[in-house]
């Protein structure tokens, strides 16, 4: 008899305190107010401040594109350079390592970095020309 009457008393207390639950008036959270009072007021809540750009799909540059940003680089051989460029990276499907490329702009200031970075090497004696000159105080080249 007592578990009945246990158990009525605590179905009770669990009716009693969803019906005062279900009584009280609901109070949203404070971000939530605030997001009210913004749109209320004709503005956007901040979270949407603006809506997102679909990202840009890549394009390839024509040929005339990438000779004239190798022109606007200042490169002395622009013609043969994007050439170079434009075979390179179409044979390559536009690949950057195992990344499709982004932007073929900085590609190109790349290229003409390490193609600078190439010709200063070339300009330099070699490791057999600078122990020549060690050994000798003269040129290697001057051997005869």
């Amino acid at each position: 008899m007592t578990s009945r009457i246990r158990s009525v008393r605590l179905e009770d207390e669990v009716y009693n305190a969803l019906k005062a639950m279900s009584e009280r008036p609901y109070t949203p959270s404070w971000h939530i107010q605030e997001a009210l009072r913004q749109y209320l007021a004709g503005k956007a809540p901040k979270k949407e401040i603006a809506p997102k750009k679909p990202e840009k799909r890549f394009t390839p540059p024509t040929p005339q594109e990438a000779g004239n940003y190798f022109l606007l680089r200042g490169s002395l051989d622009a013609v043969n350079e994007s050439d170079k460029f434009m075979d390179f990276y179409a044979s390559k499907n536009w690949m950057v390592g195992k990344n499709k490329m982004k932007d073929w702009k900085a590609a190109i200031r790349n290229w003409m970095r390490s193609s600078n970075e190439k010709s200063q090497r070339a300009n330099q004696p070699s490791a057999k020309q600078r122990v020549g000159d060690a050994i000798h105080g003269s040129t290697a080249n001057d051997w005869g």
